[in-house]
């Protein structure tokens, strides 16, 4: 099995928030705002510009990532760089944590 988030691609219904290249703490509250202001939506975050996997922004991804499902709504990562995906095993993390879908 492996995994890609390239082919994925938002749907007219997600709520799409694009993570910039380096979370910072601005950058968080504004993730943190969007994730709130669409609790009632699918979520999409692209990460096509993210550079890093900071501690930080992997927690909320995946407590963000539970929550939606919990509700059975749907949460997505799409676009994360392949170096980056890679990374996540390492870390101790499987992708679907984070909403990235296998690819058959």
């Amino acid at each position: 099995m492996t995994w890609s988030t390239e082919s994925s691609s938002p749907t007219a219904a997600d709520a799409l928030w694009a993570l910039p290249a380096q979370c910072d703490d601005g950058a968080l509250l504004q993730l943190q705002t969007f994730l709130s202001a669409h609790r009632d939506r699918a979520i999409c975050l692209d990460a096509s510009d993210l550079r890093r996997l900071d501690t930080i922004i992997l927690q909320i991804g995946v407590a963000a990532c539970r929550d939606w499902s919990a509700r059975g709504l749907p949460f997505r990562m799409v676009n994360l760089p392949d170096r980056l995906l890679s990374a996540l095993p390492q870390l101790g993390l499987e992708p679907e944590a984070l909403g990235i879908e296998a690819q058959q």
